[in-house]
């Protein structure tokens, strides 16, 4: 078994250890199987995407990725783990290209303002895959509109700015990107995620108002 410069714990037992919540064993490990997950991604980047996108945009969100899922990995070995957080760096990627392919063809319904704030957050709740027992259904405008904030600060920082600023201000992608000092490619991958992240906090968000108003 490996052990670390530093840390006399194991691969294993540093694994064992970030999934029960120690973050300084999760760090560890990110330091020595990053650069291998860093490789792939080099390798499945296009050179047409390196004027939007790097590896360093695509592994930040991984390792934040990384500490917000961990306790959810099954796997109880290196092995895993790596194999675990290559996946979550291709699915970045993944949606970085996909939204960088999308904006060249944008569709021009998608894009326009919105008329009021409501609308926007309406769309934004709608857009998490929400069905008619969520708020953009049942609730008023201003219940709508303090669900989502809720929903938003429970996100971590860059996920909510980003929706905030590209799906609830409607700014264009590189307005959103100059103001967060991140690459168009970057935009896109944080708010895919971001938009994963909101689609696990809504509902809990939205019985808590319903609470309320029993």
């Amino acid at each position: 078994m490996e052990t670390h410069h530093g840390d006399p714990r194991s691969d294993d037992a540093l694994l064992a250890d970030a999934r029960r919540g120690d973050r300084d064993a999760l760090t560890v490990l990110l330091t020595q199987h990053g650069p291998t997950v860093r490789g792939v991604v080099t390798a499945e980047l296009g050179s047409q995407y390196r004027t939007v996108l790097d590896e360093d945009d695509v592994m930040q969100v991984t390792y934040l990725e990384a500490f917000l899922r961990i306790s959810d990995l099954n796997a109880g070995d290196a092995r895993g783990f790596v194999v675990w957080l290559t996946q979550i760096a291709k699915n970045n990627l993944r949606d970085a290209i996909r939204g960088l392919t999308r904006d060249k063809r944008p569709d021009p319904r998608r894009r326009m303002h919105a008329a009021s704030p409501d609308e926007s957050a309406v769309a934004l709740i709608e857009l998490a895959g929400c069905d008619s027992t969520t708020p953009s259904r049942i609730a008023g405008a201003a219940e709508r509109r303090g669900i989502l904030t809720d929903a938003l600060a429970q996100l971590p920082a860059d996920y909510a700015r980003v929706l905030r600023e590209y799906d609830l201000a409607c700014n264009p992608i590189e307005e959103v990107a100059a103001n967060m000092k991140r690459s168009t490619g970057a935009i896109f991958m944080l708010r895919a995620r971001a938009i994963e992240r909101l689609r696990d906090v809504l509902p809990s968000v939205t019985a808590m108002y319903g609470t309320r108003n029993q």
